[in-house]
C-alpha cells in the first residue's frame, strides 16, 4: 500500500515537472519571437525618424531660400517704388512749369495785343475790306480770281514788293471771300518784311492769327512776328513768340526753328 502511494506521488511529481519544463520552454520561446519583433520595429520606427529628418532639412533649406527670395523681392518693389515716385514727381514738376510758362506767355500776349492795336489805330488799319484800291475795269477778257492771285504771286517772287503789295490789297478787297485770303495777307506782310518794315509787318502777320485762326499760316505768322521783334531789337517779345510757336505747334518746321533762334538770343 505504502508502495502504491509513493508510486503514485511520483507519477504526479514527474508530470507537474514535465508540465512546468513545457510551460518555461514556451515562455521562453515567446519570449524570443516578441523580443525580435520588438527589434525590428525599433529599426523601422529609426527608419522613419531618419526619413523625417532627412525631409525637415531639405524643407528648412526650400523655406531659407524663400524667405530670401522674399526679401530680395521686397527690396526690388522698394527700389521700384521709390523710383516711380520720382517720376511722378519729375511730371507733377514739368506740368507745373508747363502751366506756368503758358499763364505767362497768354499775359504778354494779351499785352502784345494791346500795343499792336494802339498801331493799328495810328495807321489807320481796320478791316481787310478796306485795304487797297478797287481794281480797274474796262479790260477785254476778265480776270478770273486764280489769275489776279497768280499774278501779284509772280511779282513778289520777280522781287517787285510794292507792286505785289498793291496787287494782293486789290485781290483781298475784290475776293475777301477767297480761299486764298489768308495767303494773300502772308504775302502782304512778307512785302513788309522784305522791305524792313517790321511794324507794318508785324500788323499783318497778327491779322492772320486773328482773322484766321484754322489757317497754316497762322504758325508761319507766329514766327515771323518773333523775327521781326528779333529785327527790331525787342528780344524779350521775340523769345514770347518763339517759345508760343514751340509750345502750341511742336511738330512743326516752325517749332524747330524757333528752338535754334532761342539757342542764338541766350
Amino acid at each position: 500500500m505504502r508502495c502504491r502511494v509513493f508510486a503514485v506521488l511520483f507519477s504526479v511529481t514527474f508530470l507537474v515537472l514535465a508540465l512546468t519544463s513545457c510551460i518555461l520552454s514556451t515562455s521562453e520561446t515567446k519570449a524570443t519571437g516578441n523580443d525580435q519583433d520588438m527589434k525590428v520595429r525599433i529599426k523601422q520606427l529609426e527608419d522613419e525618424m531618419t526619413t523625417m529628418r532627412e525631409e525637415y532639412s531639405r524643407t528648412a533649406g526650400s523655406v531659407a531660400d524663400s524667405v530670401a527670395a522674399f526679401d530680395q523681392l521686397q527690396s526690388q518693389v522698394g527700389v521700384v517704388e521709390s523710383k516711380l515716385d520720382e517720376s511722378t514727381f519729375a511730371a507733377n514738376k514739368y506740368s507745373q512749369d508747363y502751366q506756368e510758362l503758358r499763364s505767362y506767355l497768354e499775359e504778354e500776349m494779351a499785352k502784345i495785343d494791346k500795343r499792336l492795336y494802339v498801331l493799328e489805330s495810328k495807321a489807320g488799319i481796320k478791316n481787310a475790306e478796306n485795304i487797297g484800291a478797287i481794281p480797274a475795269s474796262g479790260q477785254t477778257k476778265p480776270k478770273t480770281e486764280e489769275d489776279e492771285f497768280r499774278e501779284a504771286e509772280n511779282t513778289f517772287k520777280q522781287g517787285d514788293y510794292e507792286s505785289a503789295k498793291g496787287k494782293f490789297k486789290t485781290f483781298l478787297t475784290a475776293h475777301p471771300k477767297n480761299n486764298k485770303a489768308d495767303q494773300a495777307t502772308y504775302y502782304i506782310a512778307e512785302t513788309y518784311f522784305k522791305q524792313r518794315d517790321y511794324e507794318n509787318a508785324i500788323l499783318e502777320y497778327h491779322n492772320i492769327k486773328e482773322r484766321y485762326k484754322q489757317s497754316s499760316y497762322v504758325v508761319k505768322s507766329l514766327f515771323k512776328i518773333g523775327a521781326c521783334f528779333q529785327e527790331l531789337g525787342q528780344t524779350k517779345d521775340a523769345k514770347l513768340f518763339y517759345n508760343q510757336v514751340i509750345s502750341d505747334y511742336p511738330g512743326s518746321p516752325e517749332a524747330q526753328m524757333a528752338k535754334k533762334k532761342l539757342e542764338l538770343l541766350h
